[in-house]
């Protein structure tokens, strides 16, 4: 069992960041908006990993959630560049260790303070 310190998800935006080995493309890293909203919104954008921190920017920016981001109604804009480093990592995982076939953070909570992973499940299954 793991404790870990609350957070107030109301305090920033959820964002989902995942990898997969994909057969015909092999590592591929996504993000998108998260928590109960991915299914609902399907608002995410894809590379072949691995990527660096400014293509995590961009694919995060083509994201129709980046206006959440980008702060709205008086909220603080999200670090961004915070964010960017996750989908990197993430991205790197899954390029680095043949082992994993999928990685799902899910949700991200992109904060003005940066980003911290409240939930996440990596399944194993590819080759060692």
């Amino acid at each position: 069992m793991l404790v870990e310190e609350a957070r107030d998800v109301d305090a920033g935006t959820e964002v989902i960041v995942g990898g997969l080995r994909d057969p015909s493309f092999g590592p591929v890293v996504l993000t998108g908006l998260g928590g109960i909203f991915t299914e609902v919104y399907e608002d995410t954008s894809h590379r072949i990993a691995p990527i660096d921190a400014a293509e995590a920017r961009e694919a995060i920016e083509e994201l129709t959630a980046i206006e959440l981001l980008e702060g709205y109604r008086g909220r603080d804009p999200a670090d961004v560049d915070a964010l960017a480093d996750v989908v990197a990592a993430v991205g790197d995982l899954v390029a680095e260790h043949e082992a994993i076939s999928e990685v799902d953070v899910n949700p991200v909570l992109a904060t003005s303070e940066g980003a911290v992973a409240l939930d996440a499940l990596v399944v194993l299954g590819g080759d060692a």
